[in-house]
């Protein structure tokens, strides 16, 4: 096994016998396996520590098999749990972090450039979009929820997204290539700004995204990833509502090295579950049409006014993972960054490429220079209070 050095950052950083994997050990026997050429990484608990510790120093799966069952693991739990272990060992990869907007794979087969000769109507991140074959309230409301990302000056069309009626049902295609077909009027907005926000991350500069909201105010700005339904879009339309600018609803993303925000205020989509919540913060959210997600699920998108929505580029301040239960009282539990590591994996997030040594170093100084929170809430205004107390 490799030398351990003693970080300022509060880690250990351990090189492996397989020279493609490097851990971190953290204070309170909690560390990350960083598996260097594809960038993934598995946290360990103190158990998984001691498991991987006798993998480098030679002992047999059958004997860490037996040591498990002696602490009170069932056999098949126990030579499950050492025998992945092992896989990650030998360089073998478990399980990938899904990528954002998973429901989404048309858009990843887009071709990145057309050919059209056109000026953009909107940039959203680094990626020109024009989008045409759509009128009346529905391009009232989609220029509504587009206006922060309003062109002001000559920029070329990365993405031309077209709406072709067909018969009572839609067809939507991106730079010459059909993304959907037979779409229901109710589904064609939700799937238009699903599929902007998937394309500009795609085909724009950044290190890391999440599937996440981010706000900001004064100083402070959150970065609240979240799994869907956890309520992140409720608190970013509550918190709006209390003047903060908006940088994301669905999908964060981070530039390298400072990990700083990207504005990207393409609306707030309120979930029905959530209606009653926002519209006593918000009453013009009545006032938005309602539509229907393809699996079923129906929304409101909040427009984010001009004034409302963030233009710098900054870092984050705060991290919270926000999970609202109906009922329970608000808590902010401060987490390790191995912690806010599982977190981020049930939330899901994507690395555009691997970090590297240097990389990955940088993300665990990023993640331990900032508070990181669980949010527990049940009240929101009981929640927005709690987050604005951060700041």
């Amino acid at each position: 096994m490799g030398s351990l050095r003693r970080s300022p950052q509060a880690y250990r950083r351990s090189l492996c016998r397989n020279p493609n994997l490097e851990l971190y050990w953290f204070d309170g026997d909690e560390a990350l396996l960083h598996v260097i050429n594809s960038g993934l990484i598995y946290p360990l608990d103190s158990l998984g520590l001691y498991i991987w510790f006798s993998l480098e120093e030679g002992i047999g799966v059958a004997q860490l098999v037996r040591d498990l069952v002696q602490r009170g693991s069932s056999e098949p739990e126990a030579s499950l749990f050492v025998n992945q272990l092992v896989l990650l060992h030998d360089g073998k990869v478990l399980d990938e972090p899904d990528e954002i907007d998973q429901e989404l794979p048309a858009w990843d087969e887009v071709p990145p450039y057309c050919e059209c000769k056109e000026d953009a109507h909107y940039r959203v991140l680094d990626v020109g979009i024009n989008i045409s074959g759509i009128s009346g309230k529905l391009l009232a409301e989609l220029s509504s929820i587009l206006a922060p990302c309003l062109v002001t000056q000559s920029l070329p069309a990365n993405l031309q997204l077209r709406v072709q009626a067909s018969g009572h049902s839609y067809c939507v295609i991106a730079n010459d290539f059909c993304v959907a077909d037979g779409v229901k009027g109710s589904n064609l907005l939700p799937l238009l700004l699903d599929g902007v926000r998937r394309y500009a991350y795609l085909h724009s500069r950044f290190m890391i995204a999440f599937h996440a909201a981010a706000i900001g105010r004064d100083n402070y700005r959150l970065l609240m990833p979240a799994a869907s339904g956890s309520g992140k879009s409720t608190l970013s339309a509550g918190l709006m509502a209390r003047g903060w600018c908006v940088y994301t609803d669905e999908v964060a993303v981070l530039n390298g090295r400072d990990f700083s925000l990207r504005p990207l205020p393409v609306g707030v989509g309120i979930k029905s579950a959530s209606w009653s919540l926002v519209e006593g913060r918000v009453h013009s959210l009545r006032e938005c049409p309602i539509h229907e997600r393809r699996n079923g699920i129906r929304i409101r998108y909040l427009p984010v006014p001009t004034e409302s929505a963030a233009t710098q580029v900054l870092p984050a301040t705060h991290l919270v993972f926000p999970n609202y239960q109906q009922g329970e009282a608000t808590t902010l539990t401060p987490l390790s960054v191995v912690e806010s590591l599982r977190h981020f994996q049930r939330s899901d997030y994507h690395i555009v490429s691997p970090l590297g040594r240097e990389g990955m170093a940088c993300f665990l100084d990023w993640l331990i220079s900032i508070p990181r929170y669980a949010f527990t809430f049940g009240d929101l205004d009981a929640a927005l209070d709690a987050l604005e107390s951060l700041g």
